[in-house]
Order: structure tokens, then sequence, then C-alpha cells
């Protein structure tokens, strides 16, 4: 199974079984699975798309990822003003980190219409105070964090600014640099 419906940048190799179709079933019972064992390979839920009908009071539309409508849920029952994408302004979706060194990081999100620009937030997983990249102007959606701390858990989120003047942030993750080589 190759990637080739897959239209995200994380999806960059196999998104399931390369041998076989993902096993959908009860891992415990082992039915409907390659045989003799399941699949061991990983998948990027950036590889799993929706393809229910839409569900437009949880904005989820048929071709969304399986990490876009995680990212909508937990912002709906957090943030509710900045999920809908018919709101004025509402939060950064598919925010990930990419090229990742032992000392700096790439953050990638969606292009929020309506943002006038972006600020990338981070701070290391146990702090209580967050540190603010430089604002990128719209349509830029990818901000370099330098200066971080060999092999150290980062908090990263991603606000959007709009006008008028609201402020929606994506939802926090988690990244780890890469020791020192």
């Amino acid at each position: 199974m190759s990637c080739t419906n897959c239209n995200s940048a994380r999806c960059k190799g196999n998104c399931g079984c390369k041998d076989a179709p993902l096993c959908t079933n009860n891992p415990t019972t082992n039915s409907d699975c390659p045989t003799p064992t399941p699949c061991t390979e990983c998948f990027d839920m950036a590889c799993i798309y929706w393809n229910g009908p839409a569900i437009p009071s949880l904005d989820i539309n048929p071709g969304d990822t399986m990490d876009e409508i995680l990212q909508k849920l937990i912002l709906l029952s957090t943030n509710t003003g900045c999920v809908i994408t018919g709101s004025p302004c509402f939060s950064p979706l598919n925010v990930f980190a990419d090229m990742i060194t032992d000392t700096s990081m790439q953050i990638n999100w969606d292009i929020v219409l309506g943002g006038v620009d972006y600020e990338v937030e981070y701070k290391e997983a146990a702090a209580v105070s967050w540190l603010t990249n430089p604002a990128v102007l719209h349509p830029t959606n990818q901000d370099i964090i330098g200066g971080l701390t060999p092999d150290t858990d980062y908090h990263i989120r991603v606000k959007a600014n709009c006008t008028p003047p609201d402020t929606c942030y994506s939802i926090v993750f988690q990244v780890k640099t890469l020791p020192t080589p």
C-alpha cells in the first residue's frame, strides 16, 4: 500500500502495510489480518482520510485527515470560536515540525483565511513562560525556531492574528530536539 493518495507533506512513505490491506479489526482477535501476524509497520495519521459525510457543526469534511479531525475536536472543546472555518479567524491546523536538528526545527501549518500574520510560540516542556518568534506575514505558513537546547522536549503552538483583531491558537504539541551529533 503506497501513499499515492496522500496529499500531506508528512506522508513520505507507506501509509500502512506494504504487503497487505490496513487491518481495522480488533488486534487481539487477529481476524482478517495478514497471516501469520498483523502488519507491524506504522502509518501516519496524515494518511488516514475521512470519507464519510460532512459534519458542518464540527467542520469535518470528506478528505480531512485523522490528524486534522483530532486537532479540530481538541480545539472545539477548548476554544470554540477559533475552530470553524467560517468564523472570522480560525486556529491553524496541520501544525507539525520538520527538519528537526539538535538546535533548530521548522514549524509548518495550514494557511488561515483572513490571517494577517502568525506567531510561533515555544517553550521547554518544563518551562512556564512561552517564547515568541518574530511574526510571520500571511501567506507564509512556516517558520524556523533556532537556538534550541539539544535533546530537549519543547511545546510548540502557532497563533493566527486576523482582522478584526482575533487571536486563535493551534493545539499545543511536543517535539524533541535531536541529541548533539
